[in-house]
């Protein structure tokens, strides 16, 4: 029965004794995330059970880990932050199995390999009221318990190229962790009221570890905000970039789509306390933008960019070729590639919502959209250009130089 780790609360393993190459370890977290991510966004479409307390909500992801049940684990995610995310899951894991990295067996309903225990597991809750008022926001804090983590990797369900990278690389697992560890107090799961139910929030969660973390106190009231948006979508992501470049955290929060940017909006009064100025300003000129429409809504691409931070520069020039200079040094130009292609291609970009008379940036939909392009993206002869040094690569490729059936080439249509 398959079940999910969750890594929020659990210290990572130490490393293996053997050594393998970099590579390795990028095929097996591509994977592993491809394997996290896709389940979760399936599951994200069904109906999410009622929870009447921050406690209640943890406690069922807990037992339905337990259970191995994937839908009633991502059931509890809070839904603004799921969003466009799960329609881009099946793209995904057709085109991840295409390139060989999952097996043709492999499901958004199940993953098979790892396991996870819970014992005893004990906590306490803190209502966060000066991030959104009473009893809308609050941090579940493990306070006993342990989590015995198994991962098989026999029964992973890994594809030919994926094996063949990984090879033997990957140890089994049989590990019991204290869950009230003695930073149990930093990594607490965060969750939020919406409609009288409680869900779990991954951006505040996030949000209110690095807070935590950097030892600042929560502010003294509640942000008040307001949701700006601009009045096309090149205006979003022209703002969006200027606001960036120059670290103004209010101008870039007032564009996130609000439904989106609640965790955005309750920690802005710290995120100048997080930066204190450490970030040099950039400068960005020569922007050129071009505009699709998508499902989600407005795709913009970025064509022409010209960026000065510091040192270094980085001109983006029509066609999708990019090329970096630090201090004087240029780099190679990096054309032709998949990124670039996808670039070029118009594939990746920006994903702009409009929600009344204003438009705005929809983070899930920009993630969900350019994931999906990038893995539907790759083909063999690409990987097999980014590989070439392994040995035995071609062994492990026997299409490079071709596209894989079913998955688009970069800069294609």
């Amino acid at each position: 029965m398959a079940e999910i780790v969750t890594d929020a609360y659990l210290p990572p393993s130490p490393p293996p004794r053997r050594r393998t190459p970099l590579i390795v370890g990028v095929a097996v977290a591509a994977v592993a995330a491809l394997l996290a991510g896709g389940v979760g966004l399936a599951a994200l479409a069904q109906d999410s059970p009622p929870a009447s307390s921050p406690e209640a909500t943890v406690k069922a992801v807990l037992d339905a880990a337990q259970r191995g049940d994937v839908t009633a684990v991502l059931a509890n995610v809070d839904p603004s932050e799921s969003g466009a995310l799960r329609t881009s899951a099946d793209s995904v894991l057709g085109a991840v199995k295409q390139l060989g990295l999952l097996d043709q067996s492999a499901s958004l309903s199940q993953v098979g390999g790892a396991t996870i225990t819970f014992d005893g597991p004990k906590m306490t809750t803190e209502y966060l009221d000066q991030l959104e008022g009473p009893n809308k926001v609050a941090a579940v804090t493990f306070t006993a318990g342990t989590a015995t983590v198994k991962v098989d990797p026999s029964a992973l369900p890994l594809g030919s190229l994926a094996k063949g990278l990984v090879g033997h690389g990957i140890n089994p697992v049989d590990r019991t962790i204290q869950l009230a560890g003695a930073d149990a107090a930093k990594h607490p799961i965060v969750t939020v009221n919406r409609n009288g139910t409680w869900y779990v929030s991954l951006s505040y969660t996030a949000a209110e570890m690095l807070r935590r973390k950097a030892g600042i106190a929560l502010p003294a009231a509640p942000a008040t905000a307001a949701p700006a948006g601009a009045t096309s979508p090149d205006a979003v992501v022209q703002d969006l970039l200027d606001a960036t470049a120059k670290g103004d955290t209010a101008t870039v929060t007032g564009l996130i789509a609000p439904d989106e940017a609640g965790a955005l909006r309750a920690y802005l009064p710290l995120l100048g306390q997080l930066d204190a100025g450490k970030s040099p300003a950039a400068s960005i000129s020569q922007l050129k933008l071009a505009d699709s429409p998508v499902s989600e809504g407005t795709l913009v691409t970025v064509t022409s960019l010209h960026v000065t931070l510091g040192s270094v520069t980085a001109d983006l020039a029509p066609g999708g070729c990019l090329t970096i200079t630090d201090a004087g040094h240029q780099t190679p130009d990096l054309c032709n590639g998949p990124l670039t292609g996808l670039l070029s291609g118009g594939k990746v970009g920006f994903v702009t919502v409009n929600k009344g008379d204003r438009w705005y940036l929809s983070p899930s939909a920009t993630l969900s959209h350019d994931v999906s392009a990038v893995v539907s993206g790759l083909n063999l002869g690409d990987l097999a250009k980014g590989l070439g040094g392994l040995p035995g690569l071609k062994d492990l490729l026997p299409g490079a130089g071709t596209s894989t059936p079913g998955a688009a080439t970069p800069g294609s249509g």
